[in-house]
């Protein structure tokens, strides 16, 4: 079996529940809707760590992005 490429990983994480953690230590979960090559993420339904505010829709810069994984 051919190893994975970073797309193919987003690709099976789409319409999922991540975790996104991104430059300063913040860390937010929500539900990746999209992507693009930039890796810029819309999310959908994301809460912050250590905050009770959900944020209904939201873009994530790809640049930002330190860490991403499947909650």
């Amino acid at each position: 079996m051919p190893d994975k490429r970073p797309f193919d990983l987003l690709n099976e994480m789409l319409n999922k529940q991540v975790v996104v953690v991104i430059k300063g230590n913040k860390t937010f979960k929500g539900k990746l809707l999209s992507y693009d090559i930039h890796m810029n993420l819309e999310m959908q339904g994301v809460q912050e760590e250590g905050s009770d505010k959900q944020i209904s829709k939201m873009l994530i810069r790809g640049d930002s992005i330190v860490l991403l994984y499947l909650e």
